[in-house]
């Protein structure tokens, strides 16, 4: 059985498993805990908090508060790394020099240093570690269908594309940088909503191409398709005109169970994940440098 182990206990980690609104799972363990594996250890420098998790939770999972006593104790196929963003880069780099486990899944953004993220990226390589980053819309369906109509170009090469995002640049903005990245548009313009502007959330893309149009609306909830047709208002002209999407089968399962599942089949395999180490020192590098995004 596949020996998982978990690395922060926090919002992303567990808490927000006791968010009564959220498609469950929606948390690294919430997820592990759904699918066939040992959870072998859980890790956070709160031990009571760890402790009450196993308690509540019902796991049969040894308790540790130092990552360095985890990392040096166990072996492991996949360990999650779910602490706060600075501490990324020396976890990873402990798991690495130890060689605890075969896969990192790696909270986003990678790190908060695109130094930290090119050694985090070496020093997995060269430990034979795959590095995945959890850029959780790379495995949700929605957004994969939407990658695949532009990859066939059905509507034409992107021309433009917006996104709206509210909250922090490098939390939330990085999801942004990602999305024109592995959407591959290079005309993206991403407008931060800052949350101190507006009392909502919003994650919202646009995408202009040369025979028609997407929008991802809702929080990613939904989509529109829109083709280039002739006018029945203006004789030689043609307009963006809304078709029906094909519903999206979410099958019920969430993007980030979606992502456990796909990181178990690359533990013995050739297969890699759908979101590397690469892929997030890119996001983090648009987030950080590119300042003509902004």
């Amino acid at each position: 059985m596949i020996k998982v182990g978990i690395i922060g206990l926090g919002r992303i980690g567990a808490l927000l498993e006791q968010d009564k609104f959220r498609e469950k799972p929606c948390t690294h363990l919430g997820a592990w805990r759904s699918l066939p594996v040992e959870i072998t250890a859980i890790c956070d420098t709160n031990f009571e908090l760890a402790k009450e998790i196993r308690r509540s939770y019902d796991l049969k999972s040894d308790v540790i508060s130092d990552p360095v006593n985890m990392v040096m104790g166990y072996r492991f196929d996949i360990i999650s790394v779910a602490t706060p963003v600075e501490t990324h880069g020396k976890i990873v780099e402990l798991i690495a020099r130890h060689r605890a486990a075969k896969v990192v899944f790696c909270e986003k953004p990678i790190s908060d240093s695109v130094a930290y993220a090119d050694q985090m990226i070496i020093n997995c390589r060269e430990n034979g570690i795959k590095l995945a980053i959890n850029h959780t819309r790379r495995w949700d369906k929605l957004y994969i269908a939407v990658k695949e109509i532009l990859k066939r170009k059905e509507i034409g090469e992107p021309i433009a594309a917006v996104g709206y995002y509210s909250g922090e640049r490098l939390n939330d903005g990085v999801h942004m940088v990602d999305i024109r990245n592995w959407f591959e548009i290079l005309n993206f313009t991403k407008v931060n909503i800052k949350n101190n502007e507006a009392d909502y959330l919003i994650f919202e893309v646009d995408i202009l191409c040369q025979k028609g149009r997407i929008r991802i609306l809702n929080n990613g909830q939904n989509w529109e398709l829109h083709r280039s047709e002739e006018s029945d208002r203006y004789e030689g002209f043609r307009e963006l005109h809304k078709n029906d999407p094909f519903d999206i089968d979410y099958s019920e399962k969430t993007p980030i169970l979606l992502a456990c599942e796909q990181l178990i089949r690359c533990v013995n395999s050739d297969e890699q994940p759908y979101c590397t180490g690469l892929d997030g020192f890119k996001a983090l590098s648009g987030v950080l440098n590119d300042q003509t995004l902004w």
